[in-house]
């Protein structure tokens, strides 16, 4: 058939559109039929050369064969080397699309490098690269924005417990102190009616029998001094994830005077100079502690300033 198309003269565009109606064919081998002369072609040919040698020698030797003047492009679907007047290339089979001798909308030629196509390949980079980093940065916009409402969320949240867990560190410290001195102020009560009595002759008193009544009742006090020193334990807890080390080292300070004070006015195993003797300089430290303590923390403060 192609024989056939090529003895009626069709291009190889109307040849491919006469197989097309036909049915199935090797376009390949078509295209490479209508490149390749075919054996009548060249015998034709030969014949035509012999019978004008005189033409040859007077054109010289710039005279070429057609087939061999043909300009050659690159392809723009794969990139290979085809003839400028090539419909179908033969590397990828894909249809070259092209006015004859134009080489602005099929191919290249082969003596300039194909920069349009290397061009547009370059802008959708670059148009890529712009998106992604432009998303990456919204990204990024967002994360800060979000990170910043957070923190100030959370640094209002803190404010806000610190308001209301000072106060009650402050209240509960106050009525441990009252309720240590209460207990205190029974023993030395007791001890004082123990020393009262060593002035009576006619009996020797027993301390321990003298002072039972008033640390029962003193025990009594201590007990509630003990509950308002939980209150403030937890307080601690608290407060200790949120504020400055320095900050949190003021209050555990107070607490810890706090115990030692209440250990410091407890009877157990002392005599009545022994102690009126730890009695007062349990109470000269506690005073000096709570004292320290007051000059830095204080409900009239500027809470943000604890926070870390």
């Amino acid at each position: 058939m192609i024989r056939y198309c090529r003895e009626k003269g069709y291009s190889l565009e109307k040849t491919i559109e006469f197989l097309d109606a036909i049915g199935s064919y090797d376009r390949m081998f078509v295209y490479r039929s209508f490149q390749v002369p075919s054996s009548d072609e060249e015998q034709s040919n030969a014949n035509e050369n012999e019978k004008k040698p005189s033409e040859d020698t007077t054109k010289g030797t710039n005279d070429q064969n057609p087939n061999d003047s043909h300009k050659t492009v690159f392809c723009r679907q794969c990139g290979g080397e085809i003839y400028e007047d090539a419909v179908i290339c033969p590397h990828c089979g894909n249809p070259v699309l092209y006015k004859k001798g134009t080489s602005d909308q099929g191919g290249f030629h082969s003596n300039s490098m194909p920069t349009e196509h290397l061009s547009q390949k370059k802008g959708k980079l670059n148009k890529w690269v712009t998106t992604v980093l432009f998303i990456i940065v919204i990204a990024v916009l967002i994360s800060l924005g979000t990170s910043v409402v957070n923190n100030s969320v959370e640094r209002g949240n803190h404010i806000d417990i610190l308001e209301w867990e000072i106060p009650i560190f402050l209240e509960n410290l106050e009525a441990s102190v009252y309720y240590i001195n209460a207990g205190r102020d029974k023993i030395s009560e007791g001890f004082q009616e123990y020393l009262d009595s060593l002035g009576n002759y006619y009996s020797s008193p027993d301390i321990d029998e003298v002072l039972e009544p008033y640390i029962s009742s003193a025990e009594s006090k201590w007990w509630f001094a003990e509950s308002y020193m939980n209150v403030m334990a937890t307080c601690l807890d608290n407060l200790k994830p949120i504020v400055k080390t320095e900050v949190y080292d003021k209050f555990v300070d107070v607490y810890s005077a706090l115990e030692a004070y209440k250990e410091g006015v407890q009877p157990y195993g002392k005599s009545a100079l022994e102690y009126r003797r730890c009695k007062n300089d349990s109470e000269i430290k506690i005073s000096g502690e709570i004292a320290s303590f007051k000059s830095h923390i204080n409900v009239d403060d500027d809470y943000s300033e604890y926070l870390k």
